[in-house]
């Protein structure tokens, strides 16, 4: 995906040519996971658009539908990005949580946002099952793989039905405040909210596709569920792998 394809985000208003860009960037490497041994996953660009697109048409197939919200409480993996992606482009509107906000502030977001589908770690499950005051459709864990059948692996194919368009005024993100003096809000986000902060970067000539960002798994850390990282896409992300002594890598400008 070049810098015009990512600017053609901003001028049609959705993330759909964000998204659909992807396949074109072929095997160049989309997300890196480091761990205490160096990588340990890498996907390309192509395999990152072919997961979004088979995702996207599992989630239809369990019954979100467009504008439903799904909730991701989940730290920073590559599936992490799946799934968010999926999200938007099944129409629905993803809902990133914190997973270090307590059991019921998790409880108030889930309530408030309502997500009835919820992609998750297996580390959040117990803390899922215990708000039974929470009405879940379905735990879609993101850590897991195809021999539990709770995994994101394991959603139905879905057929070849087109996915919904997407329109500039949709809402593609909820992301929730601190709530230092109250309950956490709901701050909804459009795609043309989120187009035009991805349009503004290239614009003021802050980034490039050359570009590398670094989202550590632990503190100091940059986690996707927040704002900046959420809206910096369209380069190589690396992640370290959420291992006990946090191990960090540095990024470095691709091809050096």
């Amino acid at each position: 995906m070049s810098d015009g394809d990512l600017q053609a985000a901003g001028a049609f208003g959705t993330l759909g040519a964000v998204i659909d860009g992807l396949s074109a960037r072929g095997g160049r490497p989309a997300l890196v996971a480091f761990g205490e041994e160096g990588v340990v996953e890498s996907w390309s660009y192509r395999e990152l658009a072919g997961r979004v697109r088979l995702l996207a048409r599992g989630l239809r197939g369990v019954g979100v539908e467009r504008g439903d919200h799904v909730a991701i409480v989940c730290g920073n993996r590559p599936e992490w990005v799946a799934a968010c992606l999926a999200v938007i482009s099944a129409g629905a509107v993803v809902v990133p949580v914190d997973v270090q906000i307590g059991d019921d502030a998790l409880g108030h977001v889930l309530v408030d946002s309502g997500a009835g589908h919820v992609f998750a770690s297996s580390e959040q499950v117990d803390r899922l099952e215990k708000l039974a005051d929470i009405a879940l459709s379905r735990v879609i864990l993101l850590d897991v793989g195809e021999e539990d059948g709770r995994s994101w692996r394991c959603l139905p194919a879905g057929g070849d039905e087109d996915l919904p368009g997407l329109r500039a005024d949709d809402g593609a993100a909820l992301f929730y405040t601190s709530g230092t003096t109250g309950a956490a809000k709901g701050v909804p986000l459009s795609h043309a909210n989120l187009a035009f902060q991805i349009d503004s970067l290239l614009g003021a000539g802050l980034v490039s596709v050359e570009d590398r960002v670094l989202l550590p798994a632990l503190t100091p850390r940059l986690p996707l569920r927040h704002g900046h990282a959420y809206a910096s896409g369209g380069r190589t992300s690396h992640h370290p792998a959420p291992v006990p002594d946090g191990t960090a890598a540095r990024a470095r400008p691709a091809g050096r």
